[in-house]
């Protein structure tokens, strides 16, 4: 559901939130301009740590991520933050850092072609916490600290830190990691943030300021939100896409909702414009697609043409939005039934279609494992839930998968091993998935059996309860 604008935060709230902004950084060898959290946005840290986490303290030289609260009060937390060195050594940071005991490194590792220091990751329960510091280039020592307590893989979500900030900060030796500037929205052909476009990737700030007349900033940055603000005005940027379930069209629900919206046209997309009958919010409603829709709300002191304000700068948001990439609407998952084993999320006419159209002639299911054979030939799909010894190695050799990837929010990687091609998926720390498949001479196994997992991935989830 969509939050109403003024009831999730007032005017002076928002002034409070804006006046707690971060100051500009001055010593770049253990600062970043605009705040230490600039590298990574929080749609990347929320898929580093398999949950939804914000900012709760930027300052120039530390950053700090929470999660929610789980249901005994504990929160996820991940942190970042530059270290100087002893400036007046001869020894590489990285070699300073080898030789600091006290931080207990365990490990080391290369990621992106960036040093990677490691301890273990500390267990209790289904906490995991784990310290890291990674060395781009000869004067940034970068440290990050990742806590779950949902059991997430805190290890990997390190290392896609470090993987993602490395550009920025590997500029060459003597440079400062604020000479790496990101490229600008307008000409980008891909979402900065590395998948479908966010909230605020669609509006910078200063059009937001130019369009109402006032220097805004941003409070609220989360994939689906972004919200501008100043004392007296408030523009807030939504993203919403279908449910699972939602068979209508989002502009058709749009219209029930809001039967006395007036139909426009932005950007060459049906659009709806709303005064909010209740609290007087003007709302601008875009749709570039059946299972999306671009929201621009607007709350100000000032005299201003809300419907003309909202509707240039939802043309330039819908038309950024189209080009960063649209959200994928979630695919429906389908209903299983206990008992069924686990043929019940990947059925003999799929396995069949998988291997080209070969018939499958038998079929064999349990709870942790499911085979369709077809007849005369090697023609195959298993699917395979692994835990205790047999998911610890398939863990610890996920290293040597030659390609790994995300699959449903999971890691997952591919290995071929001709006439097969597996793929495994990694739900938790103590649970490995393989799926493996199987055709005969000159069948293209590796895209099968990546295509078959992109459908059954999900389904995985669920029947695991995740």
């Amino acid at each position: 559901m969509r939050r109403p604008l003024s009831t999730v935060l007032t005017l002076s709230v928002l002034a409070t939130l804006m006046s707690a902004l971060p100051a500009i950084a001055v010593d770049a060898r253990t600062s970043i301009d605009g705040g230490m959290c600039t590298p990574w946005t929080t749609k990347q840290v929320s898929s580093a740590m398999k949950e939804q986490m914000k900012v709760v303290r930027e300052d120039p030289d530390y950053c700090v991520w929470y999660s929610k609260k789980d249901h005994s009060g504990n929160i996820s937390t991940l942190s970042a933050s530059l270290w100087g060195g002893d400036p007046s050594s001869d020894t590489p940071l990285l070699d300073q850092a080898r030789g600091e005991s006290w931080r207990n490194w365990t490990s080391e590792d290369t990621v992106a072609g960036v040093p990677v220091l490691l301890t273990d990751v500390r267990r209790s329960r289904k906490n995991r916490e784990i310290t890291a510091a990674a060395f781009p280039d000869d004067v940034t020592w970068l440290d990050i600290n990742a806590t779950s307590v949902i059991g997430a893989d805190v290890k990997r979500a390190v290392k896609k830190m470090v993987e993602i900030a490395a550009p920025m900060f590997a500029t060459g030796a003597g440079a400062s990691p604020a000479a790496s500037e990101p490229a600008p929205v307008e000409t980008a052909s891909a979402s900065p943030s590395g998948g479908p476009a966010t909230a605020c990737e669609l509006l910078t700030a200063d059009e937001v300021s130019a369009a109402i007349g006032e220097d805004v900033r941003v409070g609220v940055d989360v994939p689906e939100q972004c919200l501008y603000g100043t004392e007296g005005s408030m523009l807030q940027v939504v993203i919403l896409t279908s449910a699972p379930d939602q068979t209508t069209s989002m502009l058709d629900r749009r219209k029930e909702r809001s039967p006395d919206a007036t139909p426009s046209e932005i950007g060459g997309h049906p659009a709806l414009f709303e005064v909010g009958p209740l609290l007087g919010v003007p709302t601008v409603y875009v749709y570039p697609s059946a299972d999306v829709e671009l929201s621009l709300d607007l709350v100000t002191e000032q005299q201003l043409d809300a419907q003309a304000v909202l509707t240039g700068l939802a043309e330039v948001a819908v038309g950024r939005l189209v080009e960063l990439g649209l959200p994928v609407a979630p695919t429906p998952v389908p209903t299983l039934q206990p008992g069924t084993g686990l043929c019940s999320i990947l059925s003999a006419e799929e396995a069949s279609a998988a291997l080209g159209g070969t018939p499958i002639v038998q079929t064999l299911s349990e709870a942790d494992g499911c085979a369709h054979q077809a007849d005369g030939s090697s023609a195959a799909v298993y699917l395979e839930i692994l835990r205790d010894d047999r998911a610890a190695d398939i863990h610890q050799g996920m290293s040597q998968v030659s390609e790994r990837f995300e699959l449903a929010g999971m890691p997952a990687g591919q290995q071929d091993m001709p006439p097969a091609s597996i793929v495994v998926l990694l739900p938790d720390d103590t649970t490995a998935v393989m799926l493996t498949v199987g055709g005969p001479e000159g069948f293209d196994a590796h895209a099968s059996a990546r295509a078959l997992a992109e459908l059954v991935a999900p389904r995985v989830k669920a029947y695991l309860g995740l």
